[in-house]
């Protein structure tokens, strides 16, 4: 039976739930769209850009980020502050 106490079960707990959380994330990256058009080819404006931050991306090839820019609930870049604002439109919450 596990010990509440006991420290070396805690580290086990926090490590599955570690796991767990990132095997959702993976599981979810595919989905994301990261096309920065239209599927009619016209360029998109973001809804919402968070920049200046600390982005965990789960993509081995990139695995940091300093911005994310989101519109119709889908993310539309993940990259630099430059990358994310190019995304903005008259519409974008300054």
């Amino acid at each position: 039976m596990a010990n509440k106490d006991d420290p070396t079960d805690l580290r086990r707990r926090q490590l599955l739930a570690a796991g767990s959380l990132l095997s959702a994330a993976a599981a979810f990256w595919p989905r994301l769209s990261l096309a920065s058009t239209h599927p009619e080819g016209n360029p998109m404006n973001a809804d919402l850009i968070l920049f200046n931050g600390q982005f965990h991306t789960v993509d081995r090839e990139k695995p940091r980020a300093s911005a994310v820019a989101i519109s119709q609930g889908r993310f539309v870049a993940v990259g630099t502050d430059a990358e994310a604002m190019a995304l903005r439109g008259s519409s974008t919450p300054k």
